[in-house]
């Protein structure tokens, strides 16, 4: 395996137990995939950033939102009880 790909796999690791253990917050873990792919050269820039523009991705986002809007506004819950 080429050193990228070790730093990839490294990053994947790393990434996993911060998901896992929730040391740093989701999204900054989420966005720190990229930067520390790019800041150690395993991929171009516009590697890093093309998920960004990802149709999928976006709606996942908007997901995210709504979710936690919900959250807040308590509707969740209400529909929480009713279930």
């Amino acid at each position: 395996m080429t050193p990228h790909g070790w730093i990839a796999l490294a990053v994947v690791v790393a990434a996993t137990v911060l998901f896992l253990t929730k040391r740093l917050p989701v999204p900054v873990t989420a966005l720190g995939i990229p930067v520390v792919l790019y800041a150690t050269g395993a991929v171009t820039a516009e590697t890093a950033l093309s998920g960004f523009g990802n149709t999928a991705a976006l709606a996942i986002a908007a997901v995210f939102v709504i979710g936690g809007a919900l959250k807040e506004s308590g509707v969740a819950s209400l529909m929480a009880r009713g279930l």
